[in-house]
């Protein structure tokens, strides 16, 4: 998958990771409040993401666009937004996260919402879709606030770690118009 460029929003900067992000990514990602509704429990470099730098094999392109919420103001990486299960170029799934400290103030939904348009301007898939945990009201909230559409409920999915009901929603291109 090709690099995308770096997203500007009003408060915010979405862009790779850095090395100098380390700490700052340290700071929230393993959090286990994160992983509540995560379908995953935390990865060894999420446990610890100065090793996701020490090994230039983790920062090759994979099929994802993976971009790093990093906050302006307080000069720090916050969260991510994630592209992943990229199929054919066609569809793809949605995943975000945002650190404790700096939710429910609509960064996720600024972040999402932005790297949405991105992914329609700079490639050619046409689907977005994301499986959100019934138990996760604030991130269904989120999810139809910018515009995804709900399709129906997975009943009892094994979701990477997690079995649940998952709600899932998507996006078209269309609706980006």
């Amino acid at each position: 998958m090709k690099k995308l460029p770096e997203i500007t929003t009003e408060r915010l900067l979405l862009r790779a990771a850095k090395t100098s992000d380390a700490e700052a990514i340290a700071e929230w990602i393993s959090d286990r409040k994160l992983y509540e509704f995560w379908s995953a429990k935390p990865l060894p470099l999420e446990l610890n993401p100065l090793d996701f730098f020490a090994d230039e094999n983790n920062l090759r392109e994979i099929d994802t666009l993976d971009w790093f919420i990093y906050h302006k103001a307080d000069k720090k990486v916050i969260g991510e937004v994630e592209f992943f299960d990229i199929e054919d170029d066609y569809q793809t799934e949605l995943s975000y996260r945002i650190s404790t400290k700096y939710q429910g103030s609509g960064y996720a939904a600024e972040a999402v919402k932005a790297a949405v348009k991105a992914v329609y301007k700079h490639t050619k898939i046409n689907r977005i879709q994301t499986h959100i945990d019934v138990r996760n009201i604030k991130s269904e909230n989120l999810i139809k606030k910018i515009g995804f559409r709900y399709e129906g409920t997975i009943r009892q999915l094994k979701f990477y770690d997690t079995i649940s009901d998952f709600r899932l929603y998507s996006f078209l291109r269309t609706d980006n118009d």
